[in-house]
C-alpha cells in the first residue's frame, strides 16, 4: 500500500478523535500507574504555549524557535518505511492547533524534551495510539503503554504487518 494513502487512511481517523479526546489526558488515566507524576503533569500553569513552525519527523519537531523531542515515544527512523508517514500524521494533529508543553529535560543533541498537547490533547499519547510512535520504555516507564497495546490489538500503524 503506497504511504500516501496509509496517510489519508490515518487522517481519517482524526475524525473521531474529538470523541477520544477525554481519554488521552496525561496523568488521569483511570487505574493506571504513572510514575513520572512529578515531573509529567497535566496541569495547565506547568505547560507553555507554542507555535509550530515544521515537524522534522514523527517525534520531532520545531515551535517558537525550539526544536522539540516528544517525551515518551519513539517514532521510526529516517529507514523504516513508515517515517514520513509518521511525520505528515504529527504534522495532522499539530498544525493549526494550540500547542501548549512541558519542559522534561534537554537531551543529547539540545533538543528540549517535552510532553506536549495540541488543543489539550496528549500528542504523545495519540502518536502511539495510532501506531505511528511506540511507547519508549526506557524513559517513559511504560507510561503509554496501553495506548501501544490497544495500537497492537488494532493492528494499527506500524503493528499492521501484511503477512
Amino acid at each position: 500500500m503506497p504511504l500516501i494513502l496509509l496517510y489519508f487512511i490515518l487522517c481519517s481517523f482524526l475524525i473521531s478523535f474529538p470523541a477520544l479526546a477525554n481519554e488521552l489526558a496525561p496523568c488521569s488515566k483511570t487505574g493506571s500507574f504513572c510514575p513520572f507524576s512529578s515531573s509529567v503533569s497535566s496541569e495547565k500553569s506547568l505547560f507553555v504555549d507554542y507555535s509550530l513552525e515544521r515537524v522534522i519527523d514523527g517525534d520531532t519537531f520545531v515551535a517558537s524557535g525550539h526544536t522539540i523531542r516528544i517525551w515518551g515515544i519513539d517514532s521510526p527512523e529516517k529507514d523504516h518505511p513508515a517515517y514520513r508517514v509518521a511525520g505528515w500524521f504529527l504534522e495532522s494533529l499539530t498544525k493549526d492547533k494550540k500547542l501548549g508543553c512541558k519542559f522534561i529535560y534537554k537531551d543529547k543533541y539540545k533538543r528540549d524534551v517535552m510532553q506536549c498537547m495540541a488543543d489539550g490533547v496528549d500528542i504523545g499519547s495519540t502518536m502511539v495510539r495510532f501506531g505511528m510512535a511506540k511507547d519508549y520504555k526506557k524513559y517513559s516507564g511504560g507510561y503509554y503503554l496501553p495506548e501501544e497495546e490497544e495500537a497492537k490489538a488494532f493492528k494499527r500503524g506500524l503493528w499492521n504487518k501484511q503477512e
